[in-house]
């Protein structure tokens, strides 16, 4: 089986220019073929024309927002792309606010034919009844591309960048997190980047661009001698900030609440109340603390993950194929 790999969304995928959607499907490929199937990214301004070269389409969903009340000539594409494609088509949600519009409206190209749905949570089934309900979706499954983005990390040699600052903030600028942000900022040499800079007054701003690869965030995440993984509620994965961050030479902080990264946990790398993870901040961590950080990275079995959730998309097309 011969899957091609892209995105459905307002921006056009290049293999020339990093982003988040090209991180996600890199992850995507590399999981496909370590699973032993054959994979290739394509990029937009080729898809209508390399399409029916595939047993089967994998899209990445992205960002669809029809600047202007208009749908890009991107989107265009990749629906044309979609609707002529004689083989199964799958939509891969990572984002759990995302939602594709697809109603009848004048002027907007629409999908015409059934599809099926995966997501990187459980819940894949309830969020394609939100996410995807104008569109027909023949079954759904669970399927998470931070796996192969783990695995392309995890053999990667350790970063030789070493930390500048007492904290490094890279995530969202969270509502709920800045009150904290802000007191950390204040109290420690924080240093953030991107859409978060303008959040926060006191945080020292790295004056860099916004989209990495997934292999550069090891290094920008080891400018702080600590890191931080922060629940959150609908995100109950291993995602690929986890690996980014513990291949770092920052000492990854769990929030105890999210639970799914129990097996990462030792008993100095977590918190359970913004007390006790101002604490940890307050200490100078040790080589040995990392040492362990960075054998559990390497331990975690991605191959076993990375076989079973591409056996989750395997199993949902297998009759089409």
């Amino acid at each position: 089986m011969k899957i091609g790999i892209t995105v459905i969304g307002d921006k056009k995928l290049s293999l020339n220019q990093s982003s988040v959607n090209l991180n996600d499907v890199i992850g995507a490929d590399i999981m496909f073929k370590n699973a032993g199937y054959e994979s290739e990214i394509l990029e937009t301004e080729t898809l209508e024309e390399k399409a029916q070269e595939f047993d089967c389409l994998f899209f990445k969903a992205g960002p669809i927002i029809n600047f202007g009340g208009q749908q890009s000539k991107h989107l265009v594409s990749e629906i044309n792309a979609i609707n002529s494609f004689k083989g199964p088509v799958v939509i891969y949600s990572v984002d759990q606010d995302w939602d594709l519009p697809n109603k009848e409206r004048d002027g907007f190209l629409t999908i015409k034919r059934p599809v099926y749905f995966a997501y990187s949570g459980k819940n894949h089934s309830a969020i394609a009844e939100k996410q995807v309900k104008d569109v027909q979706v023949i079954k759904t499954a669970e399927f998470n591309q931070a796996y192969g983005i783990w695995k392309l990390i995890s053999e990667q040699e350790t970063p030789k960048i070493y930390p500048q600052y007492d904290a490094v903030y890279c995530g969202q600028a969270r509502a709920e997190l800045m009150p904290l942000l802000e007191e950390i900022s204040l109290k420690y040499d924080l240093v953030t980047w991107g859409s978060i800079n303008k959040k926060l007054a006191h945080s020292k701003k790295l004056n860099t661009h916004t989209n990495f690869s997934s292999v550069e965030l090891p290094a920008l995440n080891s400018l702080g001698k600590y890191s931080f993984l922060f629940f959150k509620p609908k995100t109950r994965w291993i995602t690929p900030r986890i690996c980014e961050q513990m291949a770092s030479n920052s000492l990854v902080l769990f929030d105890k609440r999210w639970t799914e990264t129990e097996q990462f946990w030792t008993e100095f790398n977590t918190f359970s109340s913004d007390e006790e993870l101002m604490r940890r901040i307050s200490q100078e961590p040790t080589k040995e603390q990392l040492e362990i950080q960075h054998e559990k990275m390497k331990q975690f079995n991605v191959d076993e993950e990375i076989a079973k959730h591409v056996q989750n998309i395997v199993s949902l097309i297998e009759n089409e194929v």
